[in-house]
């Protein structure tokens, strides 16, 4: 089941969407934008989790939140001064986050089971991996480009303390695994925005990375949680904060 007050989460998500659509170019709107991929991601998951996420009308509020995840990608590869071959990796990226998002709805029993056992779990990990490696190279090139370097570092610190985070549910033991296919849009999401925007727009990555917190700490899904868990993603949360705010990482509007 979700809890009682889901529908104030979706109502977060509608009002992000339309700041994304009618405020004007800036810090506000750049936030308004992070946010809105990240509660889509958070979303995604709770769908995953429904008995059946494809009914009663619940295929539109499925496209829906790929139409606003599209546009957070579209949003973020356009506004990078990259050259073409960055922007065509970023355009591969977030197809590739898209379709496995699609894969997590589709299959989400399949991921539930033991790791590396059913191929939707290999396809969607698999992509978690490249999308990891993704997000590591553009790190390792900011930091050689002379980028400043505590933002960048604990912006990255909090992206990696998600993932750990979420790859730790394994850890616990046993045969199923229902948080899986609730976390995969989130992590899949975080690691695709980060990559493109740990560098040059901190505050579009500290909304992404706040939303994500924020949802998974609510628990959306009801799914089981544990106490280590939850302080891994507080510590994630101030990481992505103190990167905004630290003398070196004033945001920056584009």
């Amino acid at each position: 089941g979700l809890v009682d007050d889901y529908v104030i989460w979706m109502w977060f998500l509608i009002a992000t969407t339309f700041g994304v659509g009618l405020l004007p170019d800036g810090r506000p709107r750049t936030v308004a934008l992070g946010a809105s991929a990240g509660l889509a991601a958070v979303h995604m998951g709770v769908l995953a989790a429904a008995p059946e996420p494809y009914q009663n009308g619940m295929l539109l509020v499925v496209a829906a939140g790929l139409l606003v995840l599209l546009v957070a990608c579209m949003e973020t590869i356009t506004g990078r001064p990259d050259g073409w071959r960055w922007k065509g990796a970023g355009a591969a990226g977030g197809l590739l986050t898209l379709v496995l998002i699609v894969v997590d709805q589709w299959f989400a029993r399949d991921l539930r089971d033991d790791p590396f056992e059913e191929v939707p779990w290999l396809v969607v990990f698999g992509g978690a991996v490249l999308l990891l490696a993704f997000f590591l190279v553009r790190v390792v090139r900011q930091g050689r480009s002379g980028a400043a370097r505590p933002p960048l570092v604990l912006g990255a610190a909090a992206t990696l303390l998600v993932v750990a985070d979420v790859c730790g549910v394994y850890l616990g033991g046993g045969s199923d695994f229902p948080q899986i296919p609730v976390y995969a849009p989130a992590l899949l999401v975080l690691l695709l925005m980060a990559a493109q925007s740990l560098d040059d727009r901190p505050e579009l990555l500290a909304a992404v990375q706040l939303t994500v917190v924020a949802g998974l700490v609510h628990n959306l899904a009801h799914v089981e949680t544990g106490p280590a868990f939850l302080a891994v993603l507080f510590v994630a949360a101030v990481c992505a904060g103190a990167a905004v705010y630290l003398p070196a990482g004033v945001p920056r509007s584009r």
